[in-house]
């Protein structure tokens, strides 16, 4: 969202406008022009090699630092299928990340791609978090398992990934559905998405816990992608 503003300037020409107080202009020759905060990136202090300081998006921080971590669910050519014909079922996750005790996880986006659905049912998708580990339920181990974005850097994920539950895992606690998205019978090829940024919404996971997609509609063929910061909870105590 862009916006201008001609009135309630501070004496820098700077709008008292705190929400939307990313300026962007020249304060002496023309309009100022606002950008909403809300997208743009979080800067956090660090240090680099040989103690230099420095300061950077808070994700990239957490990228160097070798933190940042990523699973996907479907392989290149062949999507995960969810059972013929159901809504979403609790404690019925399709796609969700197990946090393990002394773990923090700091989601930051989930995407879904649904690339084909059946014709008689309309399909919806939650997204959820829940403050204990749900398990495994009966289901299959993540296509792709937990993968560090920062290839040079040897630390391992605790997290554990699952898909496709066809029974029950444990009762949820404290369910949290962060976002709930629906798309009509017969859809083909549309991408929704959970997005911490864009939200501005930072839940902070402290294992036991869990982070899940339910997936409710008639033959769902999807593809899905998770981004996530982790820490041992000792770092952040």
């Amino acid at each position: 969202m862009v916006q201008t503003t001609v009135d309630r300037l501070d004496s820098h020409g700077e709008s008292v406008n705190h929400k939307l107080d990313y300026m962007i202009g020249n304060r002496e020759h023309g309009q100022l022009v606002q950008i909403d905060r809300a997208n743009q990136p979080i800067p956090i202090g660090g240090t680099g090699p040989g103690g230099a300081a420095y300061i950077a998006d808070f994700a990239m921080l957490a990228a160097l630092q070798g933190k940042l971590f990523g699973s996907h669910w479907g392989t290149v050519t062949t999507p995960l299928a969810t059972p013929a014909t159901t809504a979403i079922v609790a404690r019925r996750p399709q796609a969700w990340l197990r946090v393990p005790d002394k773990r923090l996880v700091v989601p930051l986006n989930f995407e879904i791609v649904v690339e084909s659905t059946g014709i008689t049912t309309q399909g919806e998708i939650a997204v959820a978090t829940s403050q204990n580990d749900v398990g495994d339920g009966t289901s299959a181990a993540g296509t792709s398992g937990a993968i560090n974005l920062n290839a040079a850097d040897l630390q391992q994920s605790l997290v554990v990934q699952r898909q496709l539950a066809t029974a029950d895992v444990a009762l949820e606690t404290k369910l949290l559905e962060l976002k709930r998205m629906s798309f009509a019978v017969s859809a083909v090829n549309q991408m929704f998405d959970w997005n911490a940024r864009t939200l501005g919404l930072y839940p902070v996971l402290r294992g036991p816990a869990s982070f899940l997609v339910y997936i409710g509609g008639n033959a769902v063929n999807f593809y899905a992608q998770a981004q996530w910061i982790e820490y041992p909870e000792s770092d952040l105590a």
